[in-house]
């Protein structure tokens, strides 16, 4: 009756969710760290702390988890090949499932693993399946995946168009296929690493069986997948 497309309202509505999700946070934290009360004399000589520990560095694959997980959600139920029948969603499990036990953000593995379940069923899971999930966690991520605090400005109408690639919504078969293929790099060098590992701590024992051979193997399979990836992203490994 207003004109307004689908996705502008369900953009809104998952702001004002942000916004109630934040708002009680807040106020939980409120309630549960009551505010220190300073004296006079600490308000003028208290000075700020500097820590004495050492920055922690985070070597995880965090952030190409959970973008693979951003684009199951927002478009998973578009299609990737439609003559084949092949969802966004069906696309990257096929890619993925072999990778879920090394994941290292145990949110992003469960979410992957209910949609695969889902599919299974030949149904994939709307936007509301994720913002009403019974499971917080899940919930609050969907949110924050589905709600953008950027808007695009309407260049197209001064005759200004995007030169180097297609708006967010119609750009999700590139997007999906580029997050897929990092999280896939990440993956086989940490696999790499591992067995790097597993070669310079072998006994001689060890290095007379069956199963160093096989890893040899496997070695050799992954260092070629992980140069086939880097080829494809235009990243130079080492």
């Amino acid at each position: 009756m207003l004109q307004l497309s689908e996705t502008i309202l369900n953009t809104e509505v998952n702001k004002i969710i942000k916004a109630e999700i934040r708002h009680k946070k807040e106020e939980t934290t409120n309630q549960t760290q009551p505010e220190k009360q300073y004296s006079e004399e600490e308000w003028f000589t208290q000075k700020p702390k500097l820590s004495e520990d050492d920055p922690i560095l985070v070597f995880n694959d965090a952030w190409q988890e959970k973008s693979v997980c951003a684009i199951l959600i927002n478009f998973g139920h578009k299609w990737y090949d439609e003559s084949e029948g092949i969802t966004i969603a069906d696309f990257i499990i096929e890619n993925i499932k072999d990778t879920l036990v090394y994941f290292d953000v145990e949110l992003c593995r469960q979410i992957i693993e209910q949609i695969m379940e889902e599919r299974k069923s030949g149904h994939i899971p709307p936007h509301t399946w994720f913002t009403a999930h019974k499971d917080a966690g899940v919930r609050d991520f969907a949110v924050n995946v589905l709600s953008s605090p950027y808007v695009y400005a309407s260049w197209d109408k001064k005759e200004m168009f995007l030169q180097t690639q297609k708006m967010p919504e119609e750009n999700f078969i590139n997007d999906a296929t580029n997050a897929l293929l990092r999280l896939q790099l990440r993956k086989s060098k940490k696999v790499i690493l591992e067995l790097q590992a597993y070669f310079e701590n072998a006994s001689p024992e060890e290095v007379d069986s069956e199963e160093y051979v096989i890893n040899l193997k496997v070695m050799q399979v992954v260092q070629k997948q992980r140069n086939d990836i880097a080829a494809k992203l235009g990243t130079v490994t080492i």
